[in-house]
């Protein structure tokens, strides 16, 4: 609610917003807390779907190597970086085979115009004006995507407020399903950070 006034604020003073800034702080990844929560997240999985703008799985910091390291040593990070997929028009089921993959269904602070802010972005993003079609011009890759998840995946949500799982009953609950058996789970309040 905050980004879409600010954005419209924006728009009618003709300027941009620093949007990575203002959502993605410059706090140390390496930092301890940051490292514990993302290797247990990439423990999980290397395949994610987010409604997140933020580029925190975008990349893959290793878990420190145990060791003796000198005080004032500068720490040397490898990381692995993700294939980064936030354009509506290039999700698609296949993303859900592809090792080290993001989704970011709601866009990403990568290219800004493509986050979903308002109701009419998100209307636009969900319209369903074609679940699935082999015709691209009528067809919403998003939600042939999100069908695709829930009929064949099991899948973890984390992080979701408690305001939030209206929704998901009702993505869960509309949508089709597939053969055999299928899990969804939510996990919430599992770090105390």
């Amino acid at each position: 609610m905050k980004l879409s006034l600010a954005r419209a604020i924006a728009n009618e003073k003709k300027t941009t917003i620093a949007y990575r800034e203002i959502l993605h702080p410059k706090e140390p990844r390496e930092s301890q807390k940051a490292q514990q929560l993302y290797n247990a997240l990439f423990r999980l999985s290397n395949i994610f779907v987010t409604t997140n703008y933020d580029v925190w799985l975008d990349e893959r910091v290793p878990a420190p190597a145990p060791g003796v390291v000198e005080a004032g040593a500068p720490a040397h990070i490898t990381t692995t970086p993700m294939n980064v997929v936030y354009r509506p028009e290039q999700i698609n089921p296949a993303l859900l085979s592809q090792p080290n993959t993001v989704v970011h269904l709601h866009g990403s602070l990568l290219e800004p115009g493509t986050m979903i802010m308002t109701t009419s972005d998100y209307i636009s993003r969900y319209a369903a004006y074609n679940r699935s079609s082999d015709d691209p011009k009528t067809e919403n890759p998003v939600l042939t995507f999100l069908t695709f998840l829930f009929q064949y995946r099991t899948v973890l949500f984390i992080g979701y407020g408690l305001e939030e799982l209206e929704i998901l009953e009702y993505v869960l609950s509309k949508g089709p399903r597939g053969t055999g058996e299928v899990r969804h789970y939510i996990l919430q309040g599992y770090f105390s950070h």
